[in-house]
Protein backbone atom coordinates (compact mmCIF):
# COMPACT_ATOMS: atom_id res chain seq x y z
CA UNK A 1 0.00 0.00 0.00
CA UNK A 2 2.79 2.28 0.62
CA UNK A 3 3.92 2.20 -2.85
CA UNK A 4 0.53 2.50 -4.32
CA UNK A 5 0.05 5.74 -1.98
CA UNK A 6 3.58 7.40 -3.59
CA UNK A 7 2.56 7.09 -7.25
CA UNK A 8 -1.09 7.87 -6.58
CA UNK A 9 0.63 11.20 -4.52
CA UNK A 10 2.71 11.52 -7.95
CA UNK A 11 0.10 10.93 -9.99
CA UNK A 12 -2.09 13.43 -8.20
CA UNK A 13 0.92 16.34 -8.15
CA UNK A 14 1.49 16.07 -11.99
CA UNK A 15 -2.78 16.25 -12.47
CA UNK A 16 -2.40 19.45 -10.67
CA UNK A 17 0.65 20.64 -12.82
CA UNK A 18 -1.39 20.28 -16.15
CA UNK A 19 -4.32 22.20 -14.75
CA UNK A 20 -4.35 26.31 -16.15
CA UNK A 21 -3.19 28.64 -13.78
CA UNK A 22 -6.33 30.14 -13.56
CA UNK A 23 -8.40 27.24 -12.49
CA UNK A 24 -5.52 26.22 -9.70
CA UNK A 25 -6.20 29.72 -8.22
CA UNK A 26 -9.81 29.06 -8.18
CA UNK A 27 -9.27 25.81 -6.23
CA UNK A 28 -7.12 27.41 -3.58
CA UNK A 29 -9.73 30.39 -3.18
CA UNK A 30 -12.31 27.65 -2.71
CA UNK A 31 -11.09 24.73 -0.73
CA UNK A 32 -13.43 21.91 -0.78
CA UNK A 33 -16.27 21.55 1.98
CA UNK A 34 -15.14 18.63 3.34
CA UNK A 35 -11.57 19.79 3.94
CA UNK A 36 -13.33 22.84 6.13
CA UNK A 37 -13.67 21.74 10.21
CA UNK A 38 -17.06 22.95 11.38
CA UNK A 39 -17.80 24.01 15.07
CA UNK A 40 -19.41 21.18 16.93
CA UNK A 41 -22.90 22.49 18.33
CA UNK A 42 -24.18 20.97 21.79
CA UNK A 43 -27.32 21.96 23.21
CA UNK A 44 -27.06 23.98 26.88
CA UNK A 45 -26.41 21.56 29.63
CA UNK A 46 -25.46 18.60 27.46
CA UNK A 47 -22.73 16.54 28.44
CA UNK A 48 -20.37 15.02 25.37
CA UNK A 49 -20.99 11.22 25.26
CA UNK A 50 -18.48 9.50 26.83
CA UNK A 51 -16.02 7.42 25.01
CA UNK A 52 -16.27 3.77 25.66
CA UNK A 53 -13.52 1.59 26.67
CA UNK A 54 -12.13 -0.21 23.61
CA UNK A 55 -8.94 -2.99 22.95
CA UNK A 56 -7.22 -3.98 20.45
CA UNK A 57 -8.13 -6.63 19.45
CA UNK A 58 -5.52 -7.86 16.21
CA UNK A 59 -3.01 -6.79 19.13
CA UNK A 60 -4.09 -10.05 21.11
CA UNK A 61 -4.56 -11.80 18.37
CA UNK A 62 -0.36 -11.03 17.24
CA UNK A 63 0.59 -12.21 21.01
CA UNK A 64 -0.80 -15.22 21.51
CA UNK A 65 -0.28 -16.14 17.76
CA UNK A 66 3.48 -15.80 18.41
CA UNK A 67 3.68 -17.72 21.49
CA UNK A 68 1.52 -20.33 19.79
CA UNK A 69 4.02 -20.64 16.49
CA UNK A 70 6.81 -20.73 19.27
CA UNK A 71 5.47 -23.52 21.45
CA UNK A 72 4.51 -25.62 18.15
CA UNK A 73 7.35 -24.70 16.22
CA UNK A 74 9.40 -25.95 19.13
CA UNK A 75 7.56 -29.54 19.11
CA UNK A 76 7.94 -30.46 15.78
CA UNK A 77 11.27 -29.22 15.88
CA UNK A 78 11.56 -32.36 18.95
CA UNK A 79 9.81 -35.13 16.92
CA UNK A 80 12.37 -34.25 14.06
CA UNK A 81 15.61 -34.16 16.97
CA UNK A 82 14.07 -38.06 17.70
CA UNK A 83 13.63 -39.09 14.33
CA UNK A 84 9.77 -39.52 14.52
CA UNK A 85 7.58 -39.23 11.33
CA UNK A 86 6.59 -35.66 10.60
CA UNK A 87 3.02 -36.58 10.76
CA UNK A 88 3.07 -37.93 13.92
CA UNK A 89 0.16 -36.54 17.04
CA UNK A 90 1.56 -35.27 20.10
CA UNK A 91 0.35 -33.26 22.81
CA UNK A 92 1.77 -31.08 25.59
CA UNK A 93 0.16 -30.52 29.00
CA UNK A 94 1.39 -29.96 32.34
CA UNK A 95 0.82 -31.97 35.54
CA UNK A 96 -0.20 -31.48 38.75
CA UNK A 97 3.17 -30.32 40.28
CA UNK A 98 4.15 -27.97 37.20
CA UNK A 99 5.88 -30.44 34.89
CA UNK A 100 5.24 -30.69 30.84
CA UNK A 101 3.76 -34.89 29.97
CA UNK A 102 4.03 -35.37 26.35
CA UNK A 103 0.76 -37.65 25.10
CA UNK A 104 0.53 -39.73 21.89
CA UNK A 105 1.40 -42.63 20.00
CA UNK A 106 5.62 -42.33 21.17
CA UNK A 107 7.90 -44.72 22.16
CA UNK A 108 7.96 -44.13 26.43
CA UNK A 109 11.64 -43.53 25.96
CA UNK A 110 11.30 -41.16 23.25
CA UNK A 111 7.99 -39.41 25.11
CA UNK A 112 10.23 -39.22 28.57
CA UNK A 113 13.29 -37.53 26.61
CA UNK A 114 11.05 -34.80 25.44
CA UNK A 115 9.63 -34.43 28.37
CA UNK A 116 12.69 -33.20 29.94
CA UNK A 117 13.87 -31.28 27.29
CA UNK A 118 10.61 -29.22 27.58
CA UNK A 119 11.05 -28.75 31.62
CA UNK A 120 14.57 -27.27 31.01
CA UNK A 121 13.52 -24.83 28.09
CA UNK A 122 12.64 -21.56 29.93
CA UNK A 123 11.37 -19.63 27.20
CA UNK A 124 8.81 -22.70 26.36
CA UNK A 125 7.59 -22.59 29.80
CA UNK A 126 7.29 -18.97 29.61
CA UNK A 127 5.10 -19.11 26.20
CA UNK A 128 3.32 -22.07 27.25
CA UNK A 129 2.28 -20.74 30.52
CA UNK A 130 1.52 -17.09 28.73
CA UNK A 131 -0.94 -19.22 26.71
CA UNK A 132 -2.60 -21.38 29.20
CA UNK A 133 -3.53 -17.65 30.96
CA UNK A 134 -4.58 -15.44 28.22
CA UNK A 135 -5.94 -18.01 25.43
CA UNK A 136 -9.60 -18.27 27.68
CA UNK A 137 -9.56 -14.71 27.88
CA UNK A 138 -9.29 -14.17 24.22
CA UNK A 139 -11.80 -16.78 23.21
CA UNK A 140 -13.98 -14.64 25.34
CA UNK A 141 -12.75 -11.39 24.06
CA UNK A 142 -13.40 -12.93 20.51
CA UNK A 143 -16.62 -14.57 21.09
CA UNK A 144 -18.02 -11.14 22.95
CA UNK A 145 -17.08 -8.96 19.62
CA UNK A 146 -18.14 -11.63 17.08
CA UNK A 147 -21.81 -11.65 18.78
CA UNK A 148 -21.84 -7.81 19.08
CA UNK A 149 -21.08 -7.46 15.27
CA UNK A 150 -23.78 -9.88 14.73
CA UNK A 151 -26.45 -8.53 16.92
CA UNK A 152 -25.84 -5.23 18.19
CA UNK A 153 -25.98 -4.10 21.55
CA UNK A 154 -23.61 -4.09 24.78
CA UNK A 155 -22.19 -7.07 27.22
CA UNK A 156 -22.47 -5.25 30.60
CA UNK A 157 -20.22 -7.98 31.53
CA UNK A 158 -17.46 -7.78 29.04
CA UNK A 159 -17.60 -3.71 29.95
CA UNK A 160 -17.21 -4.21 33.31
CA UNK A 161 -13.67 -5.78 33.09
CA UNK A 162 -12.48 -3.06 30.86
CA UNK A 163 -10.92 0.07 32.08
CA UNK A 164 -11.56 3.91 31.09
CA UNK A 165 -8.12 4.29 30.61
CA UNK A 166 -6.83 2.49 27.57
CA UNK A 167 -3.49 2.05 28.88
CA UNK A 168 -4.97 -0.41 31.95
CA UNK A 169 -6.42 -2.92 29.21
CA UNK A 170 -3.57 -5.27 28.00
CA UNK A 171 -4.64 -8.56 28.02
CA UNK A 172 -2.73 -9.05 31.08
CA UNK A 173 -4.90 -6.64 32.95
CA UNK A 174 -8.17 -8.35 31.14
CA UNK A 175 -7.26 -11.88 32.11
CA UNK A 176 -6.59 -10.90 35.63
CA UNK A 177 -9.97 -8.99 35.41
CA UNK A 178 -11.71 -11.44 34.12
CA UNK A 179 -10.34 -14.14 36.78
CA UNK A 180 -11.34 -12.47 39.97
CA UNK A 181 -15.24 -11.71 38.10
CA UNK A 182 -14.51 -15.57 38.09
CA UNK A 183 -13.62 -15.98 40.96
CA UNK A 184 -16.25 -13.84 43.01
CA UNK A 185 -19.02 -15.51 40.57
CA UNK A 186 -17.92 -19.20 41.32
CA UNK A 187 -16.17 -19.46 43.87
CA UNK A 188 -16.21 -23.12 44.58
CA UNK A 189 -14.44 -23.63 41.27
CA UNK A 190 -11.74 -23.17 39.51
CA UNK A 191 -11.24 -19.78 37.73
CA UNK A 192 -10.20 -20.70 33.87
CA UNK A 193 -8.33 -17.52 33.01
CA UNK A 194 -5.26 -18.91 35.12
CA UNK A 195 -2.94 -21.69 34.46
CA UNK A 196 -5.52 -23.83 33.05
CA UNK A 197 -6.07 -27.59 34.40
CA UNK A 198 -5.84 -29.77 31.38
CA UNK A 199 -5.04 -26.85 29.22
CA UNK A 200 -2.65 -28.16 26.01
CA UNK A 201 -0.94 -27.59 23.04
CA UNK A 202 -0.99 -30.21 20.32
CA UNK A 203 0.92 -30.79 17.13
Amino acid sequence: MGLISTLFDYGNQAYEGLKPKQEQAVNRQNPATEEVNYPQIRLSGQQPPASKPSVQLRDFQLQLGQDTAYVKTTLRQKLAEYGLPSQTTIRVVRNETGQFEVEGKVPEDIATKIEFDLNQNPDFKMRFLRLSQHAPTLDYLQNVMRLSSLYGGENQVFNSILSENPQNNSLQDISQRFSQMNKVSNPAGDSFTETVPGFSVAV
